[in-house]
């Protein structure tokens, strides 16, 4: 799946799966409020990045494509972490382990639905 269409599946996803836990996390209403705006930010611009990575500069998923995935992601994390300590109010290093989780299990599980052909 690829366009629009794709870049908003792949943010339904991350938000059917980070939404949940930042409740479970957080355990705080706001919290949720928050994480849905981050991951809002985040996720379109990520995926439209990889896309045109993809498509103009990799042409297909090579070493150089997984090299800037990698990097891409390392950036989203710190962002929503620092995003969510400040928007929070809560420690930075707390903020940071929620995003990284948060981020593995959205990637994972989009992974997942991609590989089983749900999506």
């Amino acid at each position: 799946m690829s366009g629009v269409v794709g870049i908003l599946v792949a943010l339904g996803i991350t938000l059917a799966v980070e939404l949940p836990l930042g409740g479970l996390w957080w355990r705080r209403w706001k919290a949720v409020g928050c994480v849905a705006l981050v991951n809002m930010l985040t996720n379109p611009l990520i995926n439209l990045e990889l896309t045109a990575v993809n498509t103009f500069i990799t042409g297909g998923r090579t070493e150089l494509y997984w090299v800037i995935l990698a990097v891409s992601e390392i950036a989203v994390v710190a962002a929503e972490g620092l995003l969510l300590c400040k928007m929070l109010e809560k420690p930075l290093g707390r903020a940071m382990l929620f995003s990284l989780a948060a981020n593995i299990a959205s990637y994972f599980i989009g992974l997942l639905t991609e590989a089983v052909g749900i999506l």
